[in-house]
């Protein structure tokens, strides 16, 4: 099914897994190489926790043919206005490992009609989404997603092959990284997303402005506007119920977040 260079970066991305010590640098490369073999315009790999039958994703990585600003704008999206739309989000509740691809979990005509597709999938150009909801003992770890453009069409039996054969791999790596991991800053985060409703993108501008950034320092560093971080601000200050800086570094301190960043 494979070419022989396609083994080879498909056995890159096995040796990454086990050797890459750090886990954001260890998903960023298997996104990277996952792009080569799949020709996806954006992927992330997220950690992930299954609490009361909420997920939660954390300490996401992004890999992607598009700007600072768009990535933000699509995770943004994605963890606020259509979460509770996304059609495949079952997928995650199921107690082991599932690899998978949009059109093949309901009817392709009803998903096409759903807002979560037309105005947020179809809307942003990355119409087909596969996957995998990664699960190990019947914990849920993480997810990754890859999207593709519409005119790359839909992923393919070789896409999914490709995400079945790396399945146990990061099965095995997340696992081993979670039993490590213990009560770390993956929890702390899953803490922000359950406790305060706070993104992603919100935690990593919290960790940012903790440690004394102004707004267009951030704007740089993230590749984003000004305005856009105004507005992440202000609905970090929300949240915590926090009015000043001082206020949200005095908080951040108080619940010894402190190590997240």
């Amino acid at each position: 099914m494979l070419e022989q260079k396609e083994y080879d970066i498909l056995n890159g991305i096995i040796k990454t897994v086990y050797q890459t010590t750090n886990s954001q640098a260890m998903r960023r490369q298997v996104l990277m190489d996952l792009k080569k073999l799949t020709g996806c315009k954006f992927s992330v790999f997220s950690l992930g926790l299954l609490r009361n039958k909420i997920v939660y994703l954390t300490d996401s990585v992004i890999v992607s043919d598009f700007e600072k600003e768009f990535e933000d704008s699509f995770i943004y999206l994605s963890e606020t206005k259509y979460e509770m739309s996304d059609y495949a989000s079952w997928i995650f509740l199921i107690p082991e490992s599932v690899v998978y691809k949009d059109s093949d979990l309901v009817n392709d005509q009803l998903r096409k009609k759903t807002p979560y597709y037309k105005d947020y999938l179809l809307a942003s150009g990355l119409p087909h989404v596969a996957g995998i909801s990664i699960v190990e003992n019947g914990k849920f770890l993480g997810a990754l997603t890859l999207y593709k453009a519409e005119k790359a069409g839909d992923f393919t039996e070789k896409d999914l092959f490709v995400l079945e054969f790396l399945r146990p791999h990061l099965e095995t790596r997340l696992s081993t990284d979670d039993l490590r991991a213990g009560s770390n800053k993956n929890n702390i985060s899953y803490l922000l997303k359950s406790n305060y409703f706070m993104t992603t993108r919100e935690i990593e501008i919290l960790g940012l402005v903790f440690k004394g950034k102004r707004n267009d320092e951030v704007a740089d560093l993230l590749g984003i506007a000004e305005n856009t971080v105004k507005k992440h601000v202000s609905h970090i200050y929300e949240k915590l119920e926090v009015s000043s800086r001082s206020q949200l570094v005095q908080f951040v301190l108080d619940h010894d977040m402190a190590h997240l960043w």
